[in-house]
């Protein structure tokens, strides 16, 4: 009889124990690592006060190769067939602040980081984010189109600029650019482009391509070393001028209807017409210009 009262007393002790540990939702373990703030529900790993859901805050190494979050996917067979299945999901639903007004707000937010060595050394590309590439096709798959980064269009109901994608420039670097794009072609309004940069516009009477340079430089035509060689220009003045200037200062000849012109405007035609080129004004009145003028060297009229 003692025995069983020594074993109920020995159960109800450790019960109370389990049932006091439950309360307490979590405890530390060996390595004082997980925590729990029992006011919120919070978890937080090395962390003792968290203040989102999960907080982890990294330990300290001084050597090895620890790193502050690791996933790993595996291969998952026998899938729902023709459902989406992504490896991670963040449910994004918004939040509500009291009155007042933001400059920025971002969901997602990576911070940068901070790079060093003991002793001088070199990073030859050094990125906050990095994505291996795009999704690789394997055993009876077949993808049509596979993206490194895919932006999909959402409703962004009544906001006054809605942007797909924002790149700024970085400052403090000796040449600092926005973006660069190695290999391949670009296409804007397509998804086959057909050159470097190819531009489509479908919409009637839409602007293709608008240049807007500083000082009236409006595009610039180098070679394959990277040397400017000419300009098209416009400026404020003349509105409806267009200048070409050879950027390296010498003598630059211009060809219509050919690719060698032999002086500083070349016009070439074979068209069977008993009149080669035409130039007209159409206006009409006093204030009417001349259609074509000829200069002397000291500016007169000839």
């Amino acid at each position: 009889m003692k025995r069983k009262i020594l074993l109920l007393t020995t159960a109800s002790f450790l019960f109370a124990i389990t049932a006091l540990q439950a309360q307490n939702y979590w405890t530390l373990n060996g390595s004082n690592d997980i925590y729990n703030n029992n006011s919120s529900g919070l978890v937080g790993i090395n962390m003792t006060a968290p203040l989102a859901d999960l907080h982890i805050t990294s330990k300290v190494f001084n050597s090895g190769t620890a790193k502050g979050f690791i996933y790993t996917g595996a291969v998952n067979t026998n899938q729902t067939l023709s459902t989406e299945i992504p490896a991670v999901t963040y449910t994004l639903t918004g939040r509500q602040w009291a009155t007042g007004a933001l400059t920025t707000q971002r969901e997602f937010l990576i911070t940068q980081p901070t790079y060093s060595f003991v002793g001088a050394s070199t990073i030859t590309d050094a990125a906050t984010v990095g994505i291996v590439g795009a999704p690789i096709k394997s055993t009876n798959a077949t993808i049509t189109n596979t993206h490194g980064i895919l932006v999909q269009a959402g409703a962004v109901s009544t906001a006054t600029n809605s942007y797909g994608l924002t790149v700024n420039a970085q400052t403090g670097a000796s040449y600092n650019y926005a973006a660069q794009f190695m290999g391949g072609n670009v296409g804007i309004a397509t998804a086959s482009p057909a050159a470097t940069l190819d531009v489509k516009n479908t919409t009637t009477n839409a602007t293709g391509i608008m240049l807007n340079g500083y000082n009236g430089r409006t595009l610039n035509i180098a070679n394959g070393s990277g040397d400017r060689l000419w300009k098209i220009t416009s400026n404020s003045i003349y509105l409806m001028s267009l200048g070409f200037v050879n950027e390296s200062g010498g003598f630059m000849n211009i060809g219509m209807g050919t690719v060698a012109p032999a002086d500083i405007l070349h016009i070439s035609t074979s068209t069977n017409s008993s009149t080669g080129e035409i130039i007209e004004n159409t206006s009409t009145g006093s204030s009417a210009y001349a259609s074509l003028v000829f200069y002397s060297n000291s500016g007169a009229n000839n």
